[in-house]
């Protein structure tokens, strides 16, 4: 499984709590809200998702959110497809302890290479 997630700025998405204090996040991109799971790092409050074997960045949720998504066994995944329709699936919410024990990560140098994310027989290299 690769982590894709080579720009440190995420998704661009909303996280959001409706008025039941249910979580949800709004994605621009459709294919996100397709996601299988999604995946909470607590030292960073980092939400991520699981998506074709790969786990993205969501981005870094506030206090607020990150402790209602701790307590909730699912999560509402919702974006507006191209055709004006509207895609909203449900995901469970999983902790990822530790980032770096699922992900290799080997830093870039001077040279101008970028660095490389890898796990599980895949890797990605920034193009950006």
């Amino acid at each position: 499984m690769a982590h894709i997630s080579v720009e440190k700025s995420g998704v661009r998405s909303e996280f959001r709590l409706n008025d039941k204090q249910k979580p949800s996040i709004e994605f621009i991109d459709p294919s996100y809200a397709r996601a299988n799971a999604v995946l909470l790092d607590p030292k960073s409050k980092g939400v991520h998702v699981l998506l074709h074997e790969g786990v993205f960045l969501i981005g870094n949720a506030s206090d607020n959110f990150f402790e209602t998504l701790m307590q909730s066994d699912d999560i509402e995944l919702c974006a507006n497809l191209p055709n004006g329709e509207r895609v909203s699936l449900q995901a469970p919410v999983s902790l990822l302890n530790d980032l770096k024990e699922v992900i290799k990560c080997e830093e870039g140098n001077d040279n101008g290479e970028f660095p490389t994310y890898a796990a599980g027989g895949y890797a990605v290299t920034a193009l950006s």
